[in-house]
C-alpha cells in the first residue's frame, strides 16, 4: 500500500531562487513561494531574501518575508534541515515540553534536552537562547536568535528528517472549528523579518559548550508507544 502524503496545505513550495549578490563574505538569495496545495489560495505568494554573512567561526544569517496579500498566518520563519545523524537537542529555554503564546505554564526556564524518538520532542519551544543540535559523536551545530531569545520549533518530517525551525511569528494551538489564540494577520506587502546565527560545535570549546548546556550524559526517550501521532 502506497504512503499517503500529509495534508498540507498551507505549505509553500519555491517556484525560483536567484543570486541577488555574492562578494565572498556574504551572500543574498532572494526566491517566490507558491502553494503547495490547490486547496490554499492560489494568488498567493511570498517573496523572500536570505542575507549570509560568512565569519570565521559562524555564519549569519538574515531574512525578510512578504505575502502578496493579507492573510492569517500561524507560524512564520525558515527551517533549517538538519543533517541526517542528527538525534539529540540541547536548549536554554522554556522546556522541556512544547510552549507558544499564552501556552506554557507546563515548561520552565532552564536546560533542557531531548532525543528525537522522544514522544514529547516535537512543537515550538519559547525564550531559547541557544538551541545545539547534534549527533551520536557530539558533532553538530549551535544555533543562536539575533536578539536575545526567539521561538525554535523541532520537528519531524515524514521522510524521516528534522528540521529547525527558526519562527519570527508563531500563534497558540488551533481548537476545532476556532481560529488559534494569538494569530496574527500579515497584511499584503508588510515584512516580517528575523535572524540567527549558526556555529559549528566544533568551533566552541568545550568547557564553553558545557558552562551553557550542562552534562552531556544520553537523556533516555520517552517513547511508551510504537509510533507518536505525527509520524
Amino acid at each position: 500500500m502506497a504512503k499517503r502524503n500529509p495534508w498540507q496545505p498551507h505549505v509553500m513550495k519555491p517556484s525560483g531562487l536567484s543570486v541577488v549578490r555574492f562578494d565572498g563574505s556574504a551572500l543574498e538569495l532572494e526566491a517566490v513561494y507558491v502553494p503547495s496545495n490547490s486547496v490554499a489560495r492560489s494568488n498567493a505568494t511570498l517573496r523572500g531574501r536570505w542575507t549570509f554573512t560568512f565569519l570565521p567561526d559562524r555564519m549569519k544569517v538574515a531574512y525578510s518575508l512578504v505575502q502578496s496579500c493579507s492573510r492569517e498566518v500561524f507560524e512564520m520563519g525558515v527551517a533549517i534541515p538538519l543533517a541526517e545523524g542528527a538525534a539529540r537537542f540541547d536548549w536554554v529555554g522554556l522546556g522541556p515540553y512544547e510552549a507558544y503564546p499564552g501556552s506554557s505554564n507546563l515548561s520552565d526556564f532552564g536546560i533542557w534536552s531531548l532525543d528525537r524518538r522522544d514522544l514529547y520532542f516535537p512543537g515550538n519551544r519559547r525564550e531559547v537562547r541557544a538551541v545545539r543540535v547534534s549527533s551520536s559523536d557530539g558533532s553538530g551545530i549551535v544555533v543562536m536568535p539575533d536578539g536575545e531569545s526567539g521561538d525554535f520549533a523541532f520537528e519531524r518530517l515524514p521522510c524521516g528528517g528534522l528540521v529547525l525551525g527558526a519562527n519570527a511569528v508563531v500563534s497558540c494551538r488551533a481548537c476545532r472549528f476556532m481560529l488559534p489564540p494569538g494569530v496574527r494577520t500579515i497584511g499584503a506587502g508588510e515584512e516580517v523579518r528575523g535572524g540567527f546565527v549558526v556555529v559549528p560545535s566544533a568551533a566552541l570549546p568545550s568547557a564553553a559548550q558545557h558552562s551553557v548546556f550542562g552534562d552531556r550524559s544520553d537523556p533516555k526517550p520517552f517513547a511508551p508507544f510504537a509510533k507518536t501521532y505525527d509520524e
